[in-house]
């Protein structure tokens, strides 16, 4: 049964190999949302960062745009995560994140962490930012796959029974979205679009725009024509129906509202086009009200 919830954003921000770590995190927060989420009406959302891919660039612009979105954030310095410290993402990723005053816990895999013996770590940028972490209390070590998953299980616990989140107002359901009246460029393209696979392509064909929905061909070479058609791709943009295609410049996508508003609209053609198609009564000539006079013979 569906219900309303608030839900948390938790951004994994992982250097060096942590796949297993990351594997946990996923299962514990399953875990919480399965046995928690109905009653606290909260539920986690968490995110698979992008800093094991290599190279620096692919690296900390996702953890960056990630940690500014997330309500959580899990660093996470697994096996080998001692080396290239200044090509992981992960490190700025909870640094600007505490800066911005949300929650962040940094996990560090020490094997030795057991037996209190520390300074595996040789390398001394990881080494700096690992004693910033003890320092503000935001840091663990783990040994194992099995003590990470009770490290962070305690952690889960602790971070959401914040008053914070205990505080949080009832969630409101949300309100049944009325899709806005469309032009009719706008109402024919969207129909054009979701019949074609859902896409309105932007294309540059002998120095002239030509406008297609999948393989029909929607502009007809007139600047007029080619002035309401790109209007109403824009309309569809601002109202949320349709998104541009990141990988393919030109090319427009409908969304899951887009889809939701064409069916809408095709239905209202349909329902429309069969009450023309219903035959009319034959009009009933109006009744003339008769008044009747009462005859009184003349008197002489």
């Amino acid at each position: 049964m569906a219900f309303p919830a608030h839900v948390l954003r938790l951004i994994v921000a992982s250097s060096g190999n942590a796949s297993e770590e990351l594997d946990i995190v996923f299962e514990e927060s399953c875990r919480w949302n399965d046995a928690y989420s109905g009653t606290r009406r909260l539920m986690l959302h968490p995110v698979r960062s992008l800093s094991q891919q290599s190279g620096a660039a692919t690296q900390i612009v996702p953890n960056r745009q990630l940690s500014e979105d997330a309500d959580i954030l899990i660093g996470i310095f697994g096996t080998g995560g001692g080396t290239q410290l200044e090509d992981s993402g992960a490190v700025e990723a909870v640094k600007r994140h505490v800066s911005a005053g949300k929650s962040a816990a940094v996990f560090f895999f020490d094997p030795l962490a057991l037996v209190g013996q520390t300074d595996l770590w040789h390398d001394e940028a990881l080494q700096s930012f690992k004693d910033e972490c003890s320092a503000g209390a935001i840091s663990a070590s783990y040994s194992s796959m099995d003590t990470f998953r009770v490290a962070f299980r305690k952690h889960l616990a602790r971070e959401l029974d914040h008053l914070r989140y205990v505080w949080l107002p009832e969630p409101v359901p949300p309100a049944h979205k009325v899709e806005p009246g469309l032009s009719a460029e706008a109402s024919r393209m969207l129909a054009a679009a979701a019949a074609s696979q859902g896409v309105i392509n932007l294309a540059l064909t002998l120095g002239h725009e030509v406008i297609q929905a999948g393989r029909v061909t929607l502009s007809d070479g007139t600047p007029r024509k080619t002035a309401l058609l790109k209007d109403a791709l824009r309309e569809l943009v601002n109202l949320g129906l349709m998104e541009p295609d990141a990988t393919r410049p030109g090319l427009y996508r409908l969304t899951g509202s887009g889809y939701r508003a064409a069916d809408k609209l095709i239905e209202e053609q349909k329902t429309h086009a069969e009450a023309e198609l219903k035959p009319r009564p034959a009009s009933t000539p109006k009744v003339q009200p008769f008044e009747h006079a009462s005859y009184r013979p003349a008197r002489h």
